[in-house]
Parts: C-alpha cells; sequence; structure tokens
C-alpha cells in the first residue's frame, strides 16, 4: 500500500474511532469488537455508499468526488484543516485544484443583486454553492460571506 494510501486509511481509521454512536445521535446495540463508529454507520451518516468507506480505508486505487469527501468529513465531524488533510490524502495532487476557489458573479449581475434592497437575492453557481447575494438574503437565510468557501453550498 502506498504511503499516501495507508497515510489515509489510519486517518479515517483514527478519526472514526474517536467518535461514539451516541455522539452522532445513534443508538449503541450491544458491544463493539473496535472502538468508535463502523464503517456502515459513517456512510449512512454521510449519505454514502459502504463501498467508498470501505475502499478508502483500505487503500483502494479509488478516487471519490468532492461531494463524497465532503460528506465522509461531515459524518467524520472533521474540523477545517482535517478536511484538507482528508482531501489532499484522497484525491490525486493533479485532480485536487483549489476547492475554495468559487466562480465569480459577473459584475452586472452582482450589481443587480445588490440593488434589490428589500428584497432578499442570491447567485447560485452550477453546484449550487452561493455565490453572491444583498443583506436581505443573509439575513433570511445565512450570512454566506462569513462562511468558509467549501460550506456556501445552498444544499448544506
Amino acid at each position: 500500500m502506498a504511503i499516501q494510501k495507508r497515510a489515509l486509511s489510519d486517518f479515517l481509521k483514527t478519526k472514526r474511532a474517536k467518535l461514539k454512536p451516541v455522539d452522532v445521535g445513534l443508538m449503541e446495540y450491544g458491544p463493539r469488537r473496535v472502538p468508535g463508529l463502523r464503517r456502515e454507520e459513517v456512510a449512512a451518516l454521510a449519505g454514502v455508499s459502504i463501498y467508498w468507506c470501505a475502499r478508502l480505508e483500505q487503500g483502494r486505487q479509488v478516487t471519490p468526488s468532492a461531494a463524497v469527501l465532503d460528506a465522509i468529513a461531515a459524518a467524520l465531524r472533521l474540523d477545517d484543516i482535517e478536511r484538507e488533510y482528508l482531501f489532499n490524502l484522497a484525491r490525486p495532487s493533479s485532480e485536487r485544484g483549489s476547492n475554495t476557489d468559487l466562480p465569480a458573479a459577473r459584475p452586472g449581475i452582482s450589481r443587480m443583486i445588490h440593488g434589490f434592497v428589500n428584497q432578499p437575492s442570491f447567485l447560485l453557481g452550477p453546484r449550487m454553492e452561493v455565490l453572491e447575494g444583498n443583506d436581505a438574503a443573509w439575513a433570511l437565510l445565512a450570512d454566506f460571506p462569513s462562511r468558509p468557501a467549501h460550506d456556501r453550498n445552498i444544499l448544506r
């Protein structure tokens, strides 16, 4: 197993072992062979296939999408630094890119959105990320500009 895949495997197992079922709102039934959450529980919490959790932990040659990694990071309660570490280990450097770079709103659209003073208005990117909005939208929805770029998705 390559060093990077082994590091990913160890990282995921360690993070999974630190979480108890009650920490994430699950019932604990009977004794467990290993501490922490089971792979199946992480997969269910993340809303992804057990395939991804198992293959990532086994160091198999898989390349999960950013959405899968985001879901696993949320299920494991990873902070921003741990999340970035997960991405660095799980994605080949050629595919990694910058997940924090959001497309920019065109200036005319930005002016139009901010012109709607009493009407909540916002612009979504191709993956449902919030790109631009006015103060009324932030008061109604959430203060997206104060969130990290990877956490500006309206679906989350």
